[in-house]
């Protein structure tokens, strides 16, 4: 596997994006909300990466992710392994996207994110109102933050792309 520069630039995005949805989280907790924006993470590896360098990707940023959770190692990398996996389908038409369309796939892929998460993480709570309630929460402060932060970062990804001569588009042995 050939090293591809613009898989570098989108792990140090990742790692930009993962602190900064930390600040926001140490805000919004204190009001009972959490942002879940792992959608952002997982659009532009899988348009622009061949899928083994995507696969590492989403692993990487999977488990930095649930370094600070109380969840089974590895949790977040398999779910977004098998998201790049899905997207990876797609790739020549997210290659080709505007941010507005990428945004919408994000929206998306995030909603079902955290519904797929909030499911497989319940357990005891599966039954619980108060536990919906909270995701419910979480659903809408993220599908509400995504659009203005999502506009920002993939942007910045691609501003980063274009400024090393790089560019969104598929390799061409993909």
């Amino acid at each position: 596997m050939e090293i591809d520069l613009r898989g570098w630039l989108l792990a140090l995005s990742n790692v930009l994006l993962y602190w900064l949805v930390q600040m926001f989280n140490d805000v919004l907790g204190d009001h009972g909300l959490t942002l879940h924006l792992g959608a952002l993470y997982l659009i532009l590896p899988a348009a622009c990466l061949r899928q083994g360098w995507a696969l590492l990707l989403a692993f990487a940023t999977g488990w930095l992710i649930d370094a600070p959770l109380p969840v089974t190692f590895g949790f977040h990398s398999v779910l977004y392994a098998l998201t790049v996996t899905l997207l990876y389908a797609f790739q020549r038409s997210l290659g080709r996207a505007g941010l507005g369309q990428l945004i919408l796939v994000a929206l998306g892929v995030n909603a079902i994110l955290i519904l797929v998460q909030s499911l497989l993480l319940a357990g005891p709570l599966l039954g619980n109102s108060l536990y919906w309630l909270r995701v419910g929460g979480d659903l809408l402060a993220s599908t509400l933050a995504l659009p203005l932060i999502g506009w920002w970062f993939l942007s910045w990804e691609r501003w980063l792309l274009l400024l090393t001569g790089s560019g969104t588009e598929a390799p061409e042995s993909a």
